[in-house]
C-alpha cells in the first residue's frame, strides 16, 4: 500500500506566531501527518478547506476577527466529515468546543505529548471510518468528580468500574475518577456498552477474549490494556447473544 495514503492531512490556524511555529514543529515530528497550511486566522483557514481536502483542523479559539468556534460551525456546516482540534489558553471554552463536535481540545502551553494523544485519537476514528466525529455515538459525554468536570469520548473508554465509593472510568487516555454512580453513567452510554457485573460496564468493540477462571466465572480481557473484569454464567450467556446478534460470536 502507497504510505501516502495512510497520511492525515491537517491544517493550522493560530494568530500568535510562536504558538502557530511550536505546534508546526511538533506536527511536523509525526510521519503520518502532512500539513497543508498553517495561517494566522479563520477567514484564511476557511479558504484553505475550500481548496485543499483535509483530515483535520487544529485552530486557536480566540483569534482575531473570526474566531476559533465561529470557524469551526462554518466548516462543520459546509464539511462536516473535517475533524476540529481546538488549541486554546482557557478551559471555559470546553462545553462550546465539545457541542461542535470537537475531537479533542489542547490547552497551552501546548506540549508534543498531548498532541501524540490527539494523533492518536484521529488514527482510531479513521480506522473505524467516523466522518468528523459525526456519529452520535461519538459525542463527548460530561464525568463530574465533585466539582470538577471532565469531557470524554465514549470510543476511547474500555471499561468502567466501581470502586469504593468512587466510579473509575479506565480509557485510552489513562484513568477518570466520578463521583457519579455506575447507573447515571451508564443511562449515557450507547448500546455499545454492556452491564456486565453490578460492578463493572465494557465497551464491547474493546473486549480481547473472555475466558473461564472459576464454577461459573469468567474473566475479560482487552486489546492493549492490562486491566481485567469478571462476570458470572447468566452474564456471560447475556453478552454472547449480544455479540451474535452482531454477527461478533459464534
Amino acid at each position: 500500500m502507497d504510505k501516502s495514503m495512510n497520511k492525515i492531512t491537517v491544517a493550522v490556524a493560530e494568530d500568535e506566531t510562536p504558538i502557530r511555529q511550536l505546534l508546526q514543529s511538533y506536527l511536523e515530528t509525526f510521519p503520518q501527518i502532512e500539513i497543508t497550511a498553517v495561517v494566522s486566522n479563520g477567514n484564511e483557514l476557511i479558504k484553505v478547506i475550500k481548496e485543499h481536502k483535509v483530515t483535520a483542523v487544529f485552530l486557536d479559539i480566540e483569534m482575531p476577527g473570526l474566531d476559533g468556534l465561529s470557524t469551526a460551525a462554518r466548516i462543520k456546516r459546509h464539511q462536516p466529515d473535517v475533524f476540529v482540534v481546538f488549541v486554546t489558553a482557557h478551559p471555559h471554552y470546553a462545553v462550546d468546543a465539545f457541542q461542535l463536535k470537537a475531537v479533542d481540545y489542547l490547552i497551552k502551553p501546548i506540549t508534543r505529548e498531548a498532541i501524540a494523544g490527539t494523533i492518536k485519537t484521529l488514527e482510531k476514528f479513521l480506522q473505524l471510518n467516523i466522518p468528523g466525529y459525526s456519529n452520535e455515538i461519538q459525542k463527548r459525554i460530561s464525568i463530574k468528580n465533585n466539582h470538577e468536570l471532565y469531557f470524554v469520548n465514549p470510543f476511547e473508554i474500555i471499561f468502567i468500574e466501581k470502586e469504593l465509593r468512587k466510579t473509575v472510568l479506565h480509557t485510552t487516555r489513562g484513568k477518570y475518577l466520578s463521583t457519579e454512580p455506575l447507573n447515571a453513567l451508564e443511562n449515557n452510554l450507547s448500546e455499545n456498552f454492556f452491564r456486565c457485573h453490578k460492578g463493572f460496564i465494557i465497551n464491547l468493540d474493546r473486549i480481547e477474549k473472555i475466558i473461564p477462571v472459576a464454577d461459573r466465572m469468567y474473566e475479560v480481557s482487552f486489546y492493549e490494556y492490562s486491566g481485567k473484569v469478571t462476570m458470572r454464567r447468566k452474564k456471560y450467556e447475556e453478552l454472547c447473544k449480544i455479540m451474535i446478534s452482531q454477527n461478533n460470536c459464534l
